[in-house]
């Protein structure tokens, strides 16, 4: 799996995503299979980075993993960039929930196990 912008993941539509978004999202991360679509997860992916655009650079929005999964333990991250020094996750939310701070554990437990300097773990609950 390839690391990808968020921005140019982001570029289609809301109602074009629903068509095609699975298929564009393989191409580039060159996955073999197209990954699950959801409507609510890609509406709120589009709102996290748009609100990103107003304070980083294109370039902050690169090597980004998304919706990377852990086959062996069927664990998925919805956003995860891993640098030398650090990882940082994002879960994507599209309405708020008391599960968040739990899996929020949950995703450090496992991303502790890459022995990085700095682990960020965030949610962002879409406001749409």
């Amino acid at each position: 799996m390839k690391c990808l912008n968020l921005a140019v993941l982001v570029q289609m539509s809301i109602e074009d995503a629903e068509q095609v978004f699975p298929a564009y999202e393989a191409h580039l991360s060159d996955r073999t299979e197209c990954i699950r679509f959801n409507a609510k997860e890609y509406k709120a992916l589009k709102y996290f980075v748009d609100s990103l655009n107003n304070y980083v650079g294109h370039s902050e929005l690169n090597d980004f993993a998304y919706s990377y999964c852990i086959p062996q333990i069927s664990k998925e991250f919805d956003l995860l960039k891993i640098t030398d020094k650090s990882v940082l996750n994002i879960e994507l939310k599209s309405e708020k929930t008391d599960k968040v701070a739990r899996q929020l554990e949950r995703n450090h437990y496992y991303l502790k196990s890459l022995a990085k300097e700095k682990i960020y773990i965030f949610s962002y609950i879409a406001n749409y």
